[in-house]
């Protein structure tokens, strides 16, 4: 039993000797083999789902907008350009969307900036509330803006009580409207955005910039934003696509 057993373990010791063995080279191209294979593998499924059901639609209706008739043709993109309406519809889109990017960045940076100082018991209830409207879908979220801003919605009824109109207020489809529910949508996610990289900014750093003459203010100016500032660009560009493509 002992003989059999040797040779096993001989050649166990041997195999892991021949491995270190090895030059460094060849055992990290084999790692990197192993790991391109195992990431591969994990993203080929979500690649051949976006493919078919996001790419291929995309491309046929690409392909369809320069069919006229069976024919290949502009005269869709031609029927764009000649008619305003079209360039009125962007026009609002843009203007929503960059409304909406505005107020998001600008409302959910010191919200990003006070989630990340307070106490961690403090943190957990702000990130609650924070993300508290994912927890229900856009569209039931709608209606509610719906409900509030309606001819007979809590808005006007609370005016005519307290007199201040006498006939409903036109709330609802209205610039306003459209705004208040764009940023209520996109705020959460712009405060996220941003506090993923506040959380990694080194406290000490203000204090230090206070201990070599500078002014709160001015430190927070010149270290604190700076070092925070590509966060919110990339949250702007992301809020902005997202309410550029929110549908109408």
């Amino acid at each position: 039993m002992m003989t059999n057993a040797e040779p096993v373990e001989s050649s166990g010791r041997a195999g892991r000797t021949l491995d270190a063995a090895q030059p460094p080279r060849r055992r990290a191209t084999r790692g990197k083999r192993r790991f391109s294979m195992r990431t591969f593998l994990c993203v080929a499924p979500i690649t051949v789902y976006l493919f078919v059901f996001l790419i291929v639609p995309v491309a046929q209706l690409f392909g369809m907008s320069f069919m006229q008739g069976g024919e290949f043709s502009f005269a869709n993109y031609a029927c764009i350009a000649s008619a305003p309406v079209y360039a009125q519809v962007l026009a609002i889109t843009f203007k929503i969307a960059a409304f909406t990017t505005l107020f998001a960045v600008v409302g959910g940076y010191p919200l990003a900036y006070l989630v990340t100082i307070v106490s961690p018991k403090a943190r957990n209830s702000l990130l609650f509330w924070i993300t508290l409207p994912f927890w229900t879908s856009f569209l039931v979220r709608s209606f509610a803006w719906i409900v509030l801003f309606g001819r007979h919605g809590l808005l006007n009824q609370l005016f005519a009580s307290l007199g201040l109109i006498d006939a409903p207020a036109k709330l609802l489809y209205t610039f306003g409207a459209v705004l208040i529910g764009m940023v209520h949508a996109l705020m959460p996610l712009a405060i996220l955005t941003i506090m993923s990289v506040m959380s990694n900014i080194d406290r000490k750093l203000l204090p230090a910039a206070s201990t070599m003459g500078s002014t709160p203010l001015r430190a927070f100016l010149t270290v604190y934003l700076p070092l925070s500032s590509p966060q919110p660009r990339s949250s702007c560009s992301s809020r902005h696509w997202a309410s550029s493509s929110r549908p109408r």
